[in-house]
């Protein structure tokens, strides 16, 4: 099975190619150029580099959010015409999924969180167990005070692992409610790796979980700031 996956949820841009379990190519970009700018030179050097035409690839996996409004468009909009020209389906991977992934086996329980600014984040509870990983608080968007107030109501008395950039940002009001339960796991493993993403789009294809083109819908949790701003106008 060949996978082409991307994220583009945030500042960076991620691409891998993979064959099976084996990564083919895998590259991480981060630059001033927006993602309209990067992602589609740099499939076409990806493809170029494991010698696959677009033809080749069998699913496409990319994250669907949260995260930026504009590199989620962008990602979705390349990954859905790549797959209507190919006939071939789609893994919609949740970006919080995809970032949880990075901590295994760190821990039995992930926390994954991504910056929102003003204190809000989005975020997310995983529990890993014998290589599964389960959904414990639903994908969402929270204050920050509250995400760990409803934490702590939990019975947990294991270590949490906190990965993402929300983590790293909020690491002491994280540190300051949990004490030593909390885990942040530092900025190598806070960007979105797509070769996650391309572990996860595997998974989803042997599940029969994928999706054709016309059924790709992002996930923003939150409306953009331009509507947000707007609705406090009026």
């Amino acid at each position: 099975m060949n996978i082409l996956a991307t994220d583009c949820s945030s500042f960076s841009l991620s691409i891998c190619i993979a064959k099976d379990d084996r990564i083919i190519y895998s590259s991480y970009l981060n630059t001033n150029k927006t993602h309209s700018e990067t992602i589609m030179p740099n499939i076409e050097y990806a493809l170029a580099q494991a010698k696959y035409n677009i033809n080749d690839i069998d699913v496409f996996g990319i994250t669907v959010g949260p995260g930026s409004y504009t590199g989620l468009r962008i990602g979705a909009a390349t990954v859905k015409a790549f797959a209507q020209v190919t006939n071939k389906p789609i893994a919609a991977i949740s970006s919080l999924k995809a970032l949880a992934v990075q901590a295994i086996p760190g821990g039995k329980y992930i926390c994954p969180i991504l910056d929102a600014k003003n204190d809000q984040i989005y975020s997310a509870l995983y529990s890993y167990n014998y290589y599964v990983l389960s959904s414990k608080i639903p994908d969402g968007a929270f204050n920050i005070d509250d995400l760990l107030e409803r934490l702590n109501s939990y019975d947990i008395d294991e270590d949490i692992i906190f990965v993402g950039d929300g983590a790293l940002y909020h690491s002491n009001k994280i540190r300051k409610a949990l004490g030593n339960k909390a885990i942040i796991s530092n900025e190598t493993y806070s960007i979105i790796d797509a070769k996650n993403v391309a572990s996860l789009a595997k998974i989803e294809a042997l599940n029969g979980e994928t999706i054709n083109y016309l059924e790709l819908e992002l996930t923003y949790l939150r409306k953009p700031q331009a509507e947000r701003e707007l609705e406090n106008r009026l």
